[in-house]
């Protein structure tokens, strides 16, 4: 991916691995967003993950604590 934008009119029109978006994704968002965001189908996300207690190791007691 070139650290620049490409100008589709001149040279290499065309890069390896290019996450450019073409002009009907773009479409696809914008009309998107024009639309308010709607969340989509609640049935299809994924469940809120749990929140672990913050004062409790969970991978393990580190052998190290350095303050």
């Amino acid at each position: 991916m070139p650290p620049w934008g490409i100008d589709a009119d001149v040279g290499i029109q065309s890069f390896r691995n290019d996450p450019t978006l073409r002009e009907d994704e773009i479409e696809t968002i914008a009309k998107w967003v024009d639309a308010g965001a709607p969340m989509g189908n609640s049935r299809r996300h994924a469940e809120t993950p749990r929140v672990r207690r913050h004062d409790r190791w969970h991978i393990g007691q580190p052998d190290l604590i350095v303050t």
